[in-house]
């Protein structure tokens, strides 16, 4: 197993080890940061509308970044490195809206995080890197 894939695998485990903890010390109700205050309901409003556009957008593009041109001449070109680049990017679309849902889903008890949370950790089943040797 080669460093490049070594760093991938871990950059992958990551963040779903993050979401886990988080889901675990919020469900044992040791992390309560659950939001107060009188305008509570208009951040949550905000906080979920800009994270579901958020959300459906880094899914999208994280779902479809190897047919872009772009990226297949990228990868043509510089071979396992560039190939390499590119699922990192494509895990860091998916695991990052993945630890702020499962975060704001303990901050606002909105279910909308929850399930967003799960479509995340579902699409990152498709970014897991692949464990090829260098060409």
């Amino acid at each position: 197993m080669n460093t490049l894939y070594k760093t991938l695998h871990i950059c992958f485990w990551l963040p779903i080890a993050a979401a886990v903890i988080i889901a675990f010390l919020g469900e044992a109700e040791i992390m309560d940061i659950t939001a107060t205050g009188d305008d509570a309901e208009v951040r949550e409003y905000w906080t979920t509308t800009v994270m579901e556009l958020i959300t459906v957008a880094f899914l999208i593009i994280g779902a479809a970044l190897f047919k872009i041109g772009t990226v297949k001449r990228h990868i043509a070109r510089r071979g396992y490195v560039a190939k390499a680049l590119w699922t990192l990017l494509r895990i860091i679309l998916i695991g990052i809206p993945l630890v702020v849902n499962i975060t704001f889903y303990y901050v606002y008890v909105n279910v909308s995080f929850g399930y967003m949370a799960i479509i995340c950790a579902i699409f990152m089943a498709f970014a897991r890197p692949e464990k090829k040797t260098e060409d």
